[in-house]
Protein backbone atom coordinates (compact mmCIF):
# COMPACT_ATOMS: atom_id res chain seq x y z
CA UNK A 1 0.00 0.00 0.00
CA UNK A 2 2.74 2.49 0.93
CA UNK A 3 4.67 1.65 -2.24
CA UNK A 4 1.57 2.36 -4.36
CA UNK A 5 1.10 5.71 -2.63
CA UNK A 6 4.75 6.58 -3.23
CA UNK A 7 4.47 5.62 -6.90
CA UNK A 8 1.34 7.76 -7.27
CA UNK A 9 3.01 10.73 -5.60
CA UNK A 10 6.04 10.49 -7.86
CA UNK A 11 3.87 10.25 -10.96
CA UNK A 12 1.74 13.22 -9.86
CA UNK A 13 4.84 15.42 -9.53
CA UNK A 14 6.45 14.21 -12.74
CA UNK A 15 9.38 12.82 -10.77
CA UNK A 16 11.04 9.46 -11.06
CA UNK A 17 13.05 7.56 -8.50
CA UNK A 18 14.77 4.26 -8.09
CA UNK A 19 13.63 2.12 -5.17
CA UNK A 20 13.96 -1.45 -3.90
CA UNK A 21 11.01 -3.76 -4.42
CA UNK A 22 10.04 -3.99 -0.75
CA UNK A 23 10.33 -0.29 0.09
CA UNK A 24 7.65 1.53 2.04
CA UNK A 25 7.08 4.40 4.39
CA UNK A 26 7.01 2.24 7.51
CA UNK A 27 10.17 1.91 9.59
CA UNK A 28 9.66 -1.87 9.78
CA UNK A 29 9.78 -2.41 6.02
CA UNK A 30 12.96 -3.70 4.41
CA UNK A 31 13.71 -0.15 3.22
CA UNK A 32 12.30 3.00 4.75
CA UNK A 33 11.87 5.85 2.22
CA UNK A 34 11.99 9.49 3.27
CA UNK A 35 11.86 12.38 0.79
CA UNK A 36 14.44 15.04 1.74
CA UNK A 37 14.26 17.37 -1.26
CA UNK A 38 11.85 18.12 -4.07
CA UNK A 39 12.16 20.84 -6.69
CA UNK A 40 9.67 21.21 -9.51
CA UNK A 41 11.19 23.70 -11.93
CA UNK A 42 9.79 24.83 -15.27
CA UNK A 43 12.02 22.45 -17.26
CA UNK A 44 12.98 19.70 -14.82
CA UNK A 45 12.24 18.18 -11.43
CA UNK A 46 14.61 16.97 -8.73
CA UNK A 47 13.68 14.41 -6.10
CA UNK A 48 15.93 13.45 -3.21
CA UNK A 49 15.15 10.41 -1.08
CA UNK A 50 16.94 8.64 1.72
CA UNK A 51 16.54 4.87 1.84
CA UNK A 52 17.37 3.24 5.16
CA UNK A 53 17.81 -0.50 5.56
CA UNK A 54 17.48 -1.09 9.33
CA UNK A 55 18.48 -4.76 9.24
CA UNK A 56 21.73 -3.93 7.40
CA UNK A 57 22.37 -0.64 9.23
CA UNK A 58 22.74 0.95 5.79
CA UNK A 59 21.51 4.28 4.46
CA UNK A 60 21.59 5.55 0.88
CA UNK A 61 20.75 9.06 -0.33
CA UNK A 62 19.50 9.05 -3.91
CA UNK A 63 18.86 12.18 -5.97
CA UNK A 64 17.12 11.91 -9.33
CA UNK A 65 16.82 14.76 -11.81
CA UNK A 66 14.36 14.54 -14.70
CA UNK A 67 16.67 16.31 -17.15
CA UNK A 68 20.26 15.19 -17.45
CA UNK A 69 21.19 18.29 -19.47
CA UNK A 70 22.12 20.46 -16.46
CA UNK A 71 23.74 17.65 -14.48
CA UNK A 72 27.50 17.12 -14.37
CA UNK A 73 28.83 14.40 -16.66
CA UNK A 74 31.13 11.61 -15.54
CA UNK A 75 33.76 12.94 -17.94
CA UNK A 76 33.64 16.26 -16.04
CA UNK A 77 33.79 14.50 -12.68
CA UNK A 78 36.79 12.39 -13.67
CA UNK A 79 38.76 15.27 -15.20
CA UNK A 80 37.98 17.72 -12.36
CA UNK A 81 39.03 15.59 -9.38
CA UNK A 82 41.11 18.10 -7.45
CA UNK A 83 41.60 19.28 -3.92
CA UNK A 84 42.13 17.60 -0.61
CA UNK A 85 39.23 15.37 0.37
CA UNK A 86 37.74 15.40 -3.15
CA UNK A 87 36.49 12.05 -4.38
CA UNK A 88 38.63 10.22 -6.89
CA UNK A 89 36.19 9.44 -9.71
CA UNK A 90 36.44 6.39 -11.97
CA UNK A 91 34.30 5.22 -14.90
CA UNK A 92 32.09 2.18 -14.30
CA UNK A 93 28.81 0.60 -15.40
CA UNK A 94 25.69 1.13 -13.28
CA UNK A 95 22.46 -0.69 -14.16
CA UNK A 96 23.84 -1.35 -17.66
CA UNK A 97 24.60 2.35 -18.21
CA UNK A 98 27.91 4.21 -18.37
CA UNK A 99 28.49 5.93 -15.04
CA UNK A 100 31.15 6.82 -12.52
CA UNK A 101 31.96 6.20 -8.88
CA UNK A 102 34.13 7.95 -6.35
CA UNK A 103 35.06 7.73 -2.70
CA UNK A 104 36.28 10.63 -0.58
CA UNK A 105 38.76 10.59 2.30
CA UNK A 106 35.94 10.06 4.82
CA UNK A 107 34.84 6.86 3.06
CA UNK A 108 31.68 8.33 1.52
CA UNK A 109 30.91 6.63 -1.80
CA UNK A 110 29.37 8.54 -4.71
CA UNK A 111 27.71 6.93 -7.72
CA UNK A 112 26.38 8.82 -10.76
CA UNK A 113 24.85 7.73 -14.03
CA UNK A 114 22.23 8.64 -16.62
CA UNK A 115 19.33 6.34 -17.37
CA UNK A 116 16.76 7.20 -20.02
CA UNK A 117 16.65 11.00 -19.83
CA UNK A 118 17.27 11.03 -16.06
CA UNK A 119 20.41 11.70 -14.01
CA UNK A 120 21.00 9.88 -10.71
CA UNK A 121 23.40 10.73 -7.86
CA UNK A 122 23.91 8.40 -4.87
CA UNK A 123 25.77 8.96 -1.59
CA UNK A 124 26.39 6.13 0.87
CA UNK A 125 29.01 4.71 3.21
CA UNK A 126 28.53 1.30 1.56
CA UNK A 127 31.36 0.08 -0.66
CA UNK A 128 31.22 0.85 -4.37
CA UNK A 129 30.56 -2.84 -5.18
CA UNK A 130 27.77 -3.07 -2.58
CA UNK A 131 26.15 0.12 -3.91
CA UNK A 132 26.32 -1.11 -7.53
CA UNK A 133 24.81 -4.45 -6.53
CA UNK A 134 21.93 -2.80 -4.62
CA UNK A 135 21.18 -0.29 -7.37
CA UNK A 136 21.22 -3.02 -10.02
CA UNK A 137 18.26 -4.80 -8.41
CA UNK A 138 16.06 -1.74 -7.87
CA UNK A 139 13.17 -0.55 -10.03
CA UNK A 140 12.47 2.79 -11.64
CA UNK A 141 9.15 4.22 -10.43
CA UNK A 142 6.65 5.26 -11.51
Amino acid sequence: MARQAADGGLEEHGAISLVPDQAGDEVGSSAYIQVFDRVNGPTYSVLGVTLTFPSDELSISLTSQSSAEDAPTCEERISNTTGEGSPTWRPTVIRGQAGCTGTNDAGLTFVEWRESSYWFHVETFASIDAARTLLGSWQLVP
